[in-house]
């Protein structure tokens, strides 16, 4: 076994064991704050669709909500850029508005009084989605007849780089 350098082949006393291992470890689930509120998300089940409605009602007047927001709220929130060459056409907004591209797409939030009345009132907010086909792998996406996740970019290409590259100082190029 190494002595000295790399922690790699040496033994790494671990000083969080002991409070994870006796229940005394502390997450920010376990904060509890005076005025304290919580939140919910509503998240899709489909992995590709249109949305063609959100009903948010009846969670709205649900006991101990504070808000129900939607994309049809404006939060004046930009849309997230998810990765720094990605062209601003693929930017995600906060909440998925006419279509899902993913299952677990964010598509409203509650926000609440409790864990609890938040829950209740997300599980109360209905979506009505119709399916369409998904991309399941890269290649896939590539396909001359693939959906398309962005419609209006008229490809599921991102961005592209040539077989030779140059990537943080380093020449790359690859053997295909």
């Amino acid at each position: 076994m190494a002595g000295s350098g790399s922690i790699l082949g040496n033994s790494v006393l671990r000083v969080e064991d002991p409070t994870l291992l006796t229940g005394q470890g502390k997450y920010v689930d376990d904060l509890v704050e005076t005025g304290m509120l919580h939140l919910a998300l509503v998240r899709s089940s489909v992995a590709h669709g249109t949305i063609d409605a959100v009903d948010i009602g009846d969670a709205a007047s649900m006991p101990g909500v504070a808000g129900v927001f939607h994309a049809g709220n404006d939060l004046g929130m930009p849309a997230m850029q998810g990765f720094a060459m990605l062209p601003p056409d693929f930017n995600r907004p906060i909440f998925a508005a006419d279509r899902v591209r993913h299952v677990g797409d964010i598509i409203a939030a509650v926000v609440a009084d409790s864990r609890a009345h938040a829950d209740d009132a997300a599980d109360a907010i209905t979506v009505d989605i119709t399916p369409l086909q998904a991309v399941v792998t890269a290649a896939d996406g590539l396909k001359e007849a693939a959906p398309l996740l962005f419609p209006d970019t008229g490809s599921n290409v991102c961005f592209a780089t040539s077989a030779s590259t140059l990537v943080g100082g380093f020449s790359w190029r690859s053997n295909k």
